[in-house]
């Protein structure tokens, strides 16, 4: 058995609608993968940047299947040298369920979608924004929630989300070089996704926790007169 007692009562394994199950998953279809390998060998990884390191701990404490955490320093394109943590699970259990539940196995940024079994929305899209999105007040003043993403399924969720929310479905062109979607919310809308998503909800990465905070506790136009280059010149909450 490579499953644990789950303190939300679960004892069926990937249970979506369980916050912590669906934050896991959504944080997985951004910066993790499943990989399955010869004779039933396997795992399922997510990485982040050390300074995030914390939701990983609180992931591998809460999650019903047992895990272990690894660190590496490797030279990237933005740093001489990134340290990172990975939690990784290696029991056959965990890929049959996500897997059950629509996870992909090869092609992840394109094939990505969101789980085809109920899921909690709230929980599964701060996962994925913790992953591959951005929040933060420019030099301006003003707010945003940036979202990249390859994936067409991914992204017409996404929007129908912020539909759902704030009222109002982003208009989004791919981009004709590389197909890849960036969707802004700026200001009032971004407070408002962020209120749905961030407020009061956990886990979640510290940072962008504490960013969602500051941008739900503070008040901004309906207009933003925002540029791509205002939030080039933020730090990622």
């Amino acid at each position: 058995m490579d499953r644990r007692p789950d303190p939300y009562g679960s004892v069926e394994g990937l249970n979506l609608k369980n916050p912590v199950h669906a934050y896991f998953y959504g944080l997985c279809i951004a910066d993790g993968y499943l990989i399955e390998m010869e004779r039933g060998r396997g795992r399922v990884c997510v990485e982040l940047s050390m300074g995030d390191n914390g939701v990983l701990l609180t992931l591998r404490d809460l999650l019903p299947w047992k895990s272990t955490i690894t660190h590496r320093k490797r030279t990237t394109n933005f740093a001489t040298e990134h340290a990172s943590s990975s939690l990784l699970f290696f029991g056959a259990g965990i890929r049959e369920e996500m897997k059950a539940a629509g996870f992909p196995t090869k092609g992840k940024s394109r094939a990505a979608t969101p789980p085809i079994v109920p899921f909690s929305a709230p929980d599964f899209w701060r996962g994925v924004i913790d992953g591959d999105g951005s929040l933060g007040i420019t030099a301006k003043g003003l707010a945003f929630v940036s979202f990249v993403t390859k994936s067409d399924a991914l992204a017409d969720a996404y929007c129908d989300y912020v539909a759902a929310v704030t009222g109002r479905r982003p208009r989004v062109n791919p981009n004709k070089r590389d197909g890849v979607r960036n969707i802004v919310l700026t200001n009032a809308r971004a407070a408002d996704l962020l209120d749905e998503t961030y407020e009061d909800h956990w886990p979640r990465i510290h940072r962008k926790g504490v960013m969602a905070k500051k941008i739900c506790w503070n008040s901004f136009p309906l207009k933003n007169g925002l540029t791509a280059e205002d939030i080039l010149e933020v730090e990622d909450g």
